[in-house]
């Protein structure tokens, strides 16, 4: 019995870790999304390598004249090409690339 009600305590503990870390996330994406400044950058390196047996799709992009990088799906590295441009969303002196903002 004792046992039982071990297992039943430890499914409910990780359940309730996992919904409040996607929570935090969630809740920073859409604070990055509400405060942050929306910017067009311009695609200037494109990288695709494989790391540990999955492929990863790498860009580089020019903000402001300040470059940066980021990772992004393969669907999005597909449709990108060398000059072409992105959004991509300014918060705190950072640059993010998100899935749902597609190419200009």
């Amino acid at each position: 019995m004792k046992k039982k009600r071990f297992r039943i305590v430890c499914i409910v503990v990780f359940l309730v870790c996992t919904f409040l870390l996607i929570g935090v996330g969630t809740y920073n994406e859409i604070q990055v999304r509400q405060h942050g400044k929306s910017s067009i950058a311009e695609v200037v390196d494109m990288k695709e390598y494989t790391p540990r047996g999955f492929k990863v799709y790498e860009i580089k992009y020019k903000v402001d004249g300040e470059t940066h990088t980021g990772s992004v799906s393969k669907k999005i590295y597909k449709r990108l090409d060398i000059g072409s441009r992105i959004e991509v969303v300014e918060y705190k002196g950072k640059t993010m690339l998100f899935e749902s903002y597609g190419s200009k």
